[in-house]
């Protein structure tokens, strides 16, 4: 696909414009599926695209107008969003310019609002204050704005596109702590309310009759008057978002509406219906490679790819009609990387579109039948609150009842509120199981404190997870110390599944402090919690960006046992114990499909569990046990442990979490089983440690919370220890875990392997189990 630039019109426009894209009409692979786009690939059109400024940046010339100075800015944002350093030359050369420019035009004003926010808003605050002031001043009385300042004159109209970078700019302002006045906010809501085509689009200037927009319609009229197109679609769904955003801000007391975890008037905010009007228009006319709607459709093309990337953020939504909007959109972009190197506006806003949109999922939200978006700028405003605090910048996202696991998995933390509890069916049920096994984390919130939705999770849980029961949540729980250092637990409950708490229940309101925002003495211990939910739910380790695919960790159902086992076949039973042995308890069933699958070993793991003494151990040449408490066996199983390893048996065995209290009782169980041979670290020559078994396992990588405990660089040679009888091991220990890498979660309280590394050592284990 080639892309032809018109450069008359590219040394013309404005900061809005972007030049006329002539595509070959008839090009055939516009007709073809768009192909699968990875985030490597995205990676390096990103990189082009940012030298391509830098080089504009650094070479750009010292004159000040609103051309130049609005493309300095827009592209030191695009910079920024694209993750270049806040000190790197050519963004600072683009701060320098710009610290010279007159308060003049409304792009660049709005543009240097937002500019000076992605570099350091409080060196810049005084800045941001002072065009913040402009811009407010600078509003015309319908809610719009103009190229520049009228002084308020009635007679002027405006127009959509230098109003929907002033919001821009105003939100820029406004999330840094500077007031905006709320009446601002009220015109822009108003003006794109009132603007609105009867199809629910937007054009650059408001069509004053429905004939006119009839006739423009029929016509195919795109300048003004003119039928609603996307670009301009796009700048009124995404202001309308940010206004409603500042909108559900209150501003009366609204410390004492809030009493006893609920909020009197929760729940009852409301969606302007212009916006579903706008989706709406955007699920009938999306398309990724043009402007749609518009004659010549790739008219200010990336202009409109800018707009589409802002509205699918803000709204969480993944799919417009039945277009992933993202990957169709980057597939697209990717096709021709000339879009990306001019070093102008185009490679600004194609920069920003992956940029932005690739970004990690950090929560998603569940819809199910019924009201399930009660608050609904929450989980937008916690996105927003937690920011880089736990690394890359993250994005929320809508999901459904009947998107697949892997879609669920796209984020780490699924939220499910509601004022009455969603009547889930059997097959719903399984799927969270399923969520919850593979690795996910389920937080369930009675918005406002509700007592339906609270009796109705109660019995939810006691179906969905009948061996585990729901507990409040002591405040020594990691939860509240896994970014923040929280004092108080605010009556946070959970379910335990293995080293971690997979799902997080609160009786309290949260979603509705997340939207309020500013509810003195709550809304900062909420966004906290909030915060360190997902710290918790990560292990604070790097989550995948949009675009990558989700790994499930393999998930064995149980199986009943066969007529016949095919000759070979290694079964593995796991040790009964008092200290939580059931703790990892899909981990030997992964492990065994790990091993039938990578190395072809013919292995089978029941979710058999048996007491030492039981006489059926011996049909289990190979015995796991791991825990998390202290525990203590008889004489009596201590005999009948020793009798079953002395002939024959085999024992491996982890620390879950590397739990101390699990390895001091481990400890104290073989000096009784084997007063003279006690655990010896494994020597280098072992065969697990020099990779004779199969799998070369060199060094290691710890998890990060590990690894700052140990104050180590992260990676080192693996932690075994072992007990040999006659030659023989008969048991390998680690105080530091691995099984936990076999769920398929990241727990931040996981003292133990990254994922990769513990599922090799596991393997290595395995196949040394039951092949030495």
């Amino acid at each position: 696909m080639t892309i032809r630039m018109n450069n008359k019109l590219v040394s013309v426009m404005m900061i809005f414009g972007v030049a006329v894209l002539a595509h070959a009409e008839k090009d055939p692979r516009l007709l073809k599926p768009l192909p699968e786009v990875t985030s490597q690939e995205v990676a390096h059109a990103v990189e082009y695209g940012v030298n391509a400024l830098r080089r504009g940046l650094l070479n750009a010339k010292r004159n000040h107008s609103r051309n130049t100075d609005g493309a300095i800015a827009l592209a030191v944002l695009a910079l920024r969003q694209a993750g270049v350093p806040a000190d790197d030359p050519a963004v600072l050369a683009g701060v320098e310019h710009l610290d010279n420019a007159e308060n003049i035009w409304t792009y660049v004003v709005s543009m240097k609002c937002q500019m000076y926010a992605s570099v350091d808003p409080i060196k810049h605050r005084d800045k941001i204050a002072e065009a913040t002031e402009w811009l407010v001043r600078a509003q015309l009385p319908n809610g719009m704005w103009t190229y520049t300042s009228t002084g308020g004159a009635a007679n002027v109209k405006g127009d959509n596109s230098n109003t929907q970078f002033a919001v821009l700019g105003l939100n820029e302002a406004a999330n840094i702590g500077i007031d905006i006045p709320r009446t601002t906010w009220q015109r822009v809501r108003k003006h794109f309310e009132l603007d609105q085509h009867r199809d629910g689009g937007w054009a650059y200037r408001r069509l004053k009759t429905a004939k006119q927009e009839r006739s423009a319609k029929k016509h195919e009229r795109w300048s003004s008057p003119s039928p609603a197109y996307g670009s301009m679609t796009t700048a009124g769904l995404g202001c309308l978002y940010i206004a409603e955003k500042h909108l559900g801000v209150e501003k009366k007391d609204t410390a004492g509406l809030f009493k006893n975890g609920k909020y009197i008037h929760c729940g009852r905010f409301s969606r302007s219906a212009a916006i579903g009007n706008g989706l709406r228009w955007m699920n009938r006319h999306f398309i990724p490679d043009g402007n749609p709607r518009i004659r010549g459709k790739h008219r200010w093309m990336f202009y409109y790819h800018y707009g589409v990337e802002r509205v699918g953020t803000l709204s969480g939504l993944r799919d417009f009609g039945n277009h992933n909007w993202f990957r169709e959109g980057a597939s697209f972009l990717l096709s021709d990387l000339n879009s990306w190197g001019s070093g102008n506006y185009n490679t600004a806003f194609v920069v920003m579109f992956p940029s932005k949109g690739n970004r990690p999922i950090l929560f998603q939200k569940l819809k199910w039948q019924g009201r399930w978006n009660r608050n609904i700028n929450d989980l937008k405003n916690l996105t927003e609150f937690i920011g880089d605090k736990l690394g890359k910048e993250g994005i929320w996202q809508t999901t459904s009842l009947l998107e697949p696991l892997s879609q669920w998995r796209q984020g780490p933390v699924l939220m499910v509120t509601g004022h009455k509890f969603p009547r889930f069916k059997e097959v719903h049920i399984q799927k969270f199981r399923q969520y919850v096994q593979s690795g996910g984390t389920l937080l369930f919130e009675a918005c406002c404190g509700s007592e339906a939705f609270n009796n109705g999770f109660v019995e939810f849980a006691k179906r969905a997870w009948p061996e585990n029961e729901l507990k409040d949540l002591p405040a020594s729980h990691s939860v509240f110390s896994s970014h923040f250092k929280i004092d108080q637990t605010y009556s946070l409950q959970g379910l335990d599944m293995g080293c971690r708490t997979s799902v997080f229940y609160s009786p309290k309101a949260l979603s509705s402090l997340w939207q309020l925002r500013t509810v003195p003495q709550h809304s900062k211990l909420a966004f906290e919690l909030g915060t360190n939910i997902l710290a918790y739910a990560t292990g604070k380790e790097a989550m995948p960006n949009k675009l990558d695919k989700v790994e499930l960790s393999t998930v064995v159902a149980p199986a009943s046992e066969p007529a016949a086992m095919p000759r070979g076949t290694v079964q593995i039973a796991r040790l009964i114990h008092g200290g939580d042995y059931n703790a990892d308890s899909n981990a030997m069933l992964n492990l065994a499909a790990d091993l039938r699958d990578k190395a072809k070993v013919n292995i089978v793991a029941r979710k058999s569990h048996i007491q030492p003494t039981d006489e059926a151990i011996y049909k289990y040449p190979l015995l796991f046990m791991t825990g998390h408490g202290r525990f203590q066996y008889s004489q009596r199983q201590i005999t009948a442990l020793r009798e079953y390893l002395n002939r024959g048996g085999f024992l491996i065995s982890d620390a879950c979490c590397g739990s101390k209290e699990f390895d001091a009782g481990f400890r104290e169980m073989v000096e009784q089983l084997y007063p003279n041979d006690s655990l010896q670290p494994a020597s280098p020559e072992h065969p697990i440690l020099k990779g004779k078994v199969g799998v070369s396992l060199g060094e290691l990588s710890y998890r990060k919370v590990l690894a700052e405990k140990l104050n180590t660089r992260g990676t080192t040679s693996p932690s075994l220890e072992t007990v040999a009888i006659d030659g023989r091991t008969v048991i390998i220990y680690s105080r530091y875990d691995w099984s936990c890498a076999l769920q398929g979660d990241k727990p931040s309280n996981c003292h133990g392997y990254a994922d990769n590394d513990g599922q090799k050592l596991a393997r290595s284990i395995g196949l040394f189990a039951i092949g030495y």
